[in-house]
């Protein structure tokens, strides 16, 4: 790569920092319980090593009736722990793996185009659409665990790629030595991804054994690297199977349509509606979603530009044969290896209950990539043509993607950090951390009997505990005993004794609130009443 690609590249990496960590810990505004629970769960086994239900440094965080994967949790625990509880440390384990995502994305680019297996100007486009697209932004600034598992998976691919790039022996090592040792620890890492998140239970296993078919003639000097990475895998992935085996590691499988024998045809026919709704137009690039907490509303999780290029990189071994333009040996690896990992990042998706997902296929985010640079160097390469015509038609073509793109991206962010802040709060439980600070410096805990609260907005026990500071032992002996939740609150709740009464804007009462707390965008979230005893 020349000069003027590392200044682009300097300038892409500028631009991923910014787009991943700026106001992370308000926009989007408040916190997920999910993210409350994650975030409290890891500050409590740092703290006294038991999650909130006093199990001691388990590998499955029971948690809103399902179980969480335990990586995510760890990490978090280290923020919170030397940061202080605060959204910001919550999401900064998640931000921190999506810039390592970025990164092990773009070397693993730059290790493709040495082994010219892309141009260096796909590899520059690559790193371009990552640093920018939506799905990755936005799964790097909340508290979603497919973001880890996505860089502990492209680190594996990078130390397995670059360990073809050792030749020579360093110090007293031999290259076959260091070779062995970069694939064991991939297998490492990619077992350790299994701990991050479930949907990479389904991907590593697929992926890597379709990789492993797929290189099986040209692995015979590779058999003590295999062997050794396999090794290692199982060693780390041991006390997960006991887990998933004798504990709550398969809990999640209720999330998957299940197959019914008697009718497989209805199985198989919801799987096609589930892929069909994946490829949505609406979904991709227009912003459909069931909840703010996957999506923006407006702006999709891909690039129109990028996506366009996609759809020519895949169907481009069909071009190739138009054009008489034939694979090369390198083109042909490169695009079964990107629809391998296609397919196996969006199974998750496919088989889920509930469609279309976004964070459960955020695994297969660099197969799209490597689609789209696989289109991109099948229309840079009409650049050689000897019809002038269509050699700049090619040109101009790039040129609008790359333009369309960046204004995509634009929009994007000023929607996002505008709009989509103001009207996502809700999703977000927005007001918790407020309500709480109010709480606790107002000494209400010493002045009223009863703390009456509304559970219109989903699981306020945990941010009490979280925003309390109150660890799983006091918890569970009673620290929340002053502490009533309550589907909703009414007018009789005001004829209890002593009592702080906290309702949500969808409970109606007449009586003159004490205080309220409102979301960023004016919209009131809760009201709080003192009893009339």
């Amino acid at each position: 790569m020349n000069k003027s690609h590392l200044i682009i590249i300097t300038v892409l990496v500028a631009i991923a920092i910014v787009s991943r960590f700026y106001l992370l810990g308000t926009v989007p505004h408040g916190l997920s319980w999910d993210e409350a629970a994650v975030g409290y769960n890891g500050w409590s086994v740092w703290t006294i090593h038991r999650d909130e239900w006093l199990q001691i440094l388990p590998i499955s965080f029971k948690s809103f009736g399902d179980f969480k994967a335990p990586l995510a949790i760890y990490l978090n625990g280290i923020s919170t722990l030397l940061l202080g509880i605060s959204p910001l440390t919550i999401r900064l384990p998640y931000a921190i793996f999506g810039l390592l995502a970025f990164f092990f994305f773009s070397l693993l680019l730059v290790l493709l185009s040495k082994k010219q297996w892309l141009t260096n100007n796909g590899a520059i486009y690559g790193i371009f659409i990552f640093a920018i697209v939506p799905w990755h932004i936005h799964f790097s600034r909340i508290g979603f665990e497919s973001g880890i598992a996505l860089a502990l998976i492209l680190f594996s691919s990078v130390l397995i790629l670059s360990s073809h790039f050792i030749t020579k022996d360093w110090w007293k090592f031999s290259s076959i030595q260091l070779q062995v040792a970069l694939f064991s620890l991939a297998g490492i890492m990619s077992a350790t991804s299994l701990y991050a998140y479930h949907s990479a239970k389904l991907f590593v296993p697929l992926f890597f054994l379709l990789v492993l078919i797929l290189f099986r003639k040209h692995l015979r000097s590779y058999r003590l690297h295999l062997v050794m990475f396999i090794l290692f895998a199982f060693i780390v992935s041991l006390p997960l199977g006991w887990d998933t085996v004798r504990g709550e590691g398969a809990t999640r499988s209720n999330v998957l349509l299940q197959l019914s024998v008697s009718q497989p045809q209805v199985y198989f026919r919801t799987v096609g509606q589930n892929i069909l709704a994946h490829i949505d137009p609406a979904y991709l690039i227009f912003g459909k979603t069931d909840t703010f907490r996957h999506g923006s509303g407006s702006f999709g999780i891909f690039l129109p530009g990028a996506l366009f290029l996609l759809l020519i990189g895949l169907v481009s071994p069909a071009l190739r044969t138009f054009s008489r333009r034939q694979f090369t040996t390198a083109q042909k690896y490169l695009y079964l290896i990107t629809l391998f990992w296609f397919v196996a990042g969006m199974l998750p998706g496919w088989v889920s209950v509930d469609v279309p997902h976004a964070n459960r296929t955020l695994l297969a985010l660099p197969s799209f990539v490597l689609f789209a640079i696989i289109g991109w160097d099948f229309v840079s390469g009409l650049f050689l043509s000897t019809r002038t015509l269509l050699s700049a038609i090619s040109k101009a073509l790039l040129g609008i993607i790359l333009i369309v793109d960046v204004l995509y991206f634009s929009a994007y962010l000023q929607h996002y950090y505008t709009s989509y802040a103001n009207i996502s709060g809700s999703d977000f439980q927005e007001g918790y951390e407020e309500l709480f600070s109010y709480i606790n410096h107002n000494n209400i805990g010493v002045t009223y009997s009863t703390i009456v609260i509304s559970s219109k907005y989903g699981q306020p026990y945990i941010f009490a505990l979280l925003f309390n500071h109150i660890n799983a032992i006091s918890y569970h002996q009673g620290a929340l005993v002053k502490y009533l939740f309550v589907d909703s609150v009414t007018e009789g709740d005001f004829s209890r004794k002593n009592a702080l009464i906290v309702a949500t804007s969808d409970d109606a009462l007449s009586a003159k609130p004490l205080h309220s707390i409102f979301s960023v965008s004016g919209e009131p979230r809760f009201f709080i009443y003192e009893s009339n005893n």
